[in-house]
């Protein structure tokens, strides 16, 4: 408890209490006030929440430009040229020869690597499980056309017993061909939709492998090679028309 003790203002007049109700005149006595006076524990405390509050902004500032730094400094994210390939073959159900590719996720090549497709796992990491396929049956080259920035795939026939077409084009053993963006690639009964999916980086491509139930020919060029009888009767294809030459012993059947 403390008495107000306000002084008298020099002209005389009288001072007024900053809390009457303890000075009233009423009372006929100066009336004790309590004044509550700021304890160090508080004063303390505000002063540690000040800080902790210019901290937290100060963190927050410096995360921020942290991240922004990192995302200006960052390298531009390139696409890859990815090479889709859908296979089919009529005995794929029982004889199980895509068993060994990965049909699940996209696989990422290097740029001076060939990809190789046969039945030698030790050389072709595009295994084909079939006795009738040549160690190494075609290979494919990445690579970039002179003076431009597009990419293209070199196919080359592998097998010097069985030639590869790709569309119409017929390749014998050695030969080569720059791959359309989209053709079909065949050899024996084996058919494989390719297509090129454009991209900008330089290092790597990507494969990513499919797997149709019908046959491809069937399904995308057989209506558009026939030709359209008069009368609206189509004649009837030989088994062995469009089959190139295949390894094959001769009394091996699908």
């Amino acid at each position: 408890m403390q008495r107000c003790t306000t002084p008298g203002f020099p002209d005389g007049s009288e001072p007024r209490c900053a809390q009457p109700a303890c000075c009233s005149p009423a009372l006929g006595r100066a009336a004790t006030c309590q004044i509550r006076l700021p304890t160090a524990s508080s004063h303390l405390a505000s002063i540690l929440s000040r800080a902790q509050h210019l901290r937290a902004t100060a963190l927050h500032t410096h995360r921020t430009h942290f991240i922004m730094t990192s995302f200006e400094e960052d390298e531009t994210e390139e696409t890859a040229t990815c090479l889709h390939m859908t296979f089919y073959h009529p005995c794929q159900q029982d004889k199980m020869m895509f068993r060994c590719l990965n049909f699940c996720k996209r696989e990422q090549v290097r740029a001076d690597e060939m990809a190789k497709f046969g039945r030698d796992s030790n050389v072709c990491h595009y295994n084909l499980v079939d006795t009738r396929v040549s160690r190494i049956q075609f290979s494919l080259q990445f690579y970039r056309k002179l003076n431009s920035s597009e990419f293209c795939f070199e196919i080359k026939n592998m097998s010097k017993k069985t030639k590869l077409t790709v569309d119409q084009t017929e390749l014998g053993y050695l030969n080569k061909v720059d791959l359309p963006w989209k053709c079909i690639i065949c050899f024996g009964d084996y058919q494989i939709l390719a297509e090129i999916q454009e991209g900008e980086a330089m290092d790597y491509f990507e494969t990513h492998l499919h797997l149709a139930k019908v046959p491809i020919l069937q399904e995308r060029c057989l209506p558009s090679l026939q030709p359209v009888p008069e009368k609206g009767i189509f004649p009837s294809l030989s088994p062995s028309q469009g089959k190139s030459p295949i390894e094959i012993d001769e009394n091996e059947s699908c």
